[in-house]
């Protein structure tokens, strides 16, 4: 099984270059794909447009890596989405679609449709940047929990803990240091609140 790299050990990788700048790149590459990819298709692109969408993003933040613009103060997979976001949106400006779809739909219809998709998509990447945080461990155990809705004695299997108690006492101290991520942060909980 392939190994997985925290947002600092993708940096670092990066910056090192050689294998751990290839092994780097090919995760990001892999973790980031479908989000920008989705978000493109969803937004009147097509795949190829989608893919170029993603391929500019990637460059910028792996550029922005090399230049030392990008430290990790923000998660990869929001920095990247972040400029995906941007750039299709200028291209949608530039070939005129962006004004046909203002003409053709009413604006109840994009907040409706458009505005809940995008705000729940947002949170997702604010969460996950706070999940890559958490460290493996932490991260493993709220998703096999929370996303996977696994109980303690899957959870205690999964992750090779010797019983369920282990797999509560660890499920407890990842959600203690979650809350205090997020206290630090009150942009986050108004965000999800919302």
């Amino acid at each position: 099984m392939q190994k997985t790299f925290s947002d600092q050990e993708i940096i670092t990788g990066l910056l090192r270059g050689g294998p751990a700048e290839d092994a780097a790149l090919r995760q990001v590459y892999l973790q980031n794909r479908m989000v920008i990819l989705d978000f493109v298709k969803k937004n009147n692109g097509s795949e190829e447009e989608a893919k170029d969408v993603f391929q500019e993003a990637v460059m910028a933040f792996y550029e922005n890596v090399k230049l030392g613009k990008f430290k990790g103060e923000s998660a990869i997979l929001s920095y990247i989405y972040s400029i995906a976001r941007f750039n299709w949106l200028n291209r949608i400006k530039r070939k005129g679609i962006g004004q046909k779809i203002m003409e053709t739909q009413k604006a109840t219809d994009i907040t409706e449709s458009f505005l809940p998709r995008f705000l729940e998509k947002e949170k997702e990447l604010q969460v996950l940047g706070i999940f890559e945080k958490l460290g493996k461990d932490c991260k493993k155990v709220l998703v096999l929990h929370i996303y996977q809705h696994l109980n303690m004695q899957e959870i205690a299997a999964a992750m090779n803990y010797d019983s369920g108690q282990i797999a509560r006492n660890k499920k407890y101290k990842c959600l203690k240091k979650l809350k205090e991520m997020i206290v630090k942060r009150p942009e986050m909980i108004g965000f999800l609140k919302n």
